[in-house]
């Protein structure tokens, strides 16, 4: 797992325990990664306002998740909500869900190409007549991100 995966793969679990607040641990033993890399992965996602440190105790964090990250989390959720919802042509669903994990992917990488970021945006706008949802993730990654 790289780790622009494996922030995913914290945000996520976050999203989905949204009332908790978890240990690196307790985020380690859950996603089956070493402490050591959820603990670099952590101070990534919380630079960037995507988790919130609750208590630094002398190893490891204690974090639940910030409002940008339920706002970053959803804003993929409702795509891929619409694309079940609508009648899209399973080759245009599939390539949809490749260019938004491309997107997480590359959005979550600490050095990103913004030039690759803006080519898998300006591939996934053709699909906005189609899936509304994707003209929202664009402007809320925008605002996130500064993208």
């Amino acid at each position: 797992m790289i780790n622009a995966e494996i922030r995913r793969a914290i945000l996520e679990f976050l999203y989905d325990n949204a009332d908790k607040h978890f240990e690196s641990i307790e985020l380690s033993n859950a996603l089956c990664i070493d402490v050591k890399v959820i603990n670099v992965n952590l101070r990534y996602l919380i630079e960037k306002d995507l988790v919130n440190p609750v208590y630094r105790p002398t190893e490891g964090y204690i974090v639940r998740i910030h409002a940008n990250g339920i706002d970053y989390i959803e804003s993929f959720r409702n795509v891929e909500t619409e694309l079940t919802e609508k009648d899209v042509k399973q080759e245009d669903i599939a390539e949809i869900k490749k260019l938004l994990y491309q997107l997480s992917s590359e959005i979550l990488k600490s050095t990103r190409d913004e030039s690759k970021v803006e080519k898998i945006i300006s591939k996934l706008g053709k699909y906005s007549s189609d899936i509304t949802n994707i003209l929202s993730l664009i402007g809320q990654l925008k605002l996130l991100f500064g993208i």
